[in-house]
């Protein structure tokens, strides 16, 4: 019986130490923020998740740019598409394709794009229904 109870004691004590990551409504997008993508178009020698599940290091000192692209925000209002897109306040241009973003105090929402993702020249006007969460502000759980 005693190891049921140390069990149990363990159990309460360890669920009082978990702890989730904040993101805060400081690091969500802007109009005029730049990002900054760096691609590796074939990395070596990285292990994401150990076979055993053990603590991790990652090491990204081996990846090579083989590519980098700029996304620009901008006011969706500015674009001629906002009235199909009427909650948007971010729009940012990849290509000759443009996604257009809600930010509110919770949550990065992409409502859809306009643009021809499969390159076939056909030109979509795409509205998500739901709208897809690229980002969801959380808060600190009992550390």
């Amino acid at each position: 019986m005693s190891r049921l109870g140390i069990f149990l004691l363990v159990m309460i004590l360890r669920s009082g130490l978990s702890g989730q990551i904040t993101v805060t409504q400081d690091i969500f997008p802007q109009v005029g923020d730049t990002l900054h993508y760096a691609v590796d178009d074939q990395p070596v020698n990285i292990i994401m998740t150990p076979p055993d599940f053990a603590p991790q290091n990652w090491d990204f000192s081996g990846l090579k740019q083989a590519s980098s692209f700029d996304i620009i925000m901008e006011d969706a209002q500015t674009r001629p598409e906002f009235p199909t897109f009427p909650g948007a306040q971010l729009v940012y241009t990849l290509g000759a394709d443009r996604t257009y973003l809600e930010v509110n105090g919770q949550n990065v929402t992409e409502l859809g794009f306009v643009g021809d993702p499969a390159g076939l020249g056909v030109r979509l006007n795409s509205v998500y229904y739901p709208a897809i969460f690229r980002c969801v502000r959380r808060f600190n759980s009992s550390i």
